[in-house]
């Protein structure tokens, strides 16, 4: 699909709902879209942002971004900054008063067998 669309350099795709019809919100506000790509063999960065819907205004269009770095085949470093209710899915928050802060994070991973 991303080579239909002229978007041949990046390596990940995805366009999800988040819920519908939360709180009256329109399908379009609800959207996120991660678009991801390696900026080096070993590290990946995935962004993620909501379409124009009218409602969405400056960093609220974005909820946030994501890098993986793999130093060695048995450690992943994961470090995000995303909108504080963006993991969870919920939406629809703000017209109830609450802010959507960025949260910052990081996880180190490592894979072992025995």
């Amino acid at each position: 699909m991303t080579q239909e669309l002229g978007l041949d350099f990046l390596d990940y795709l995805s366009i999800t709902q988040q819920d519908m019809g939360t709180f009256g919100a329109s399908t379009l506000s609800t959207t996120v879209v991660e678009t991801g790509f390696y900026v080096a063999d070993d590290m990946f960065l995935t962004l993620l942002f909501r379409p124009a819907s009218g409602e969405a205004a400056g960093t609220d269009r974005w909820p946030g971004l994501r890098l993986e770095w793999a130093p060695t085949e048995s450690y992943t470093i994961e470090t995000y900054f995303e909108d504080r209710f963006f993991r969870g899915r919920a939406v629809g928050f703000g017209e109830l008063g609450v802010q959507s802060e960025k949260g910052l994070g990081l996880s180190l991973f490592r894979e072992w067998a025995y």
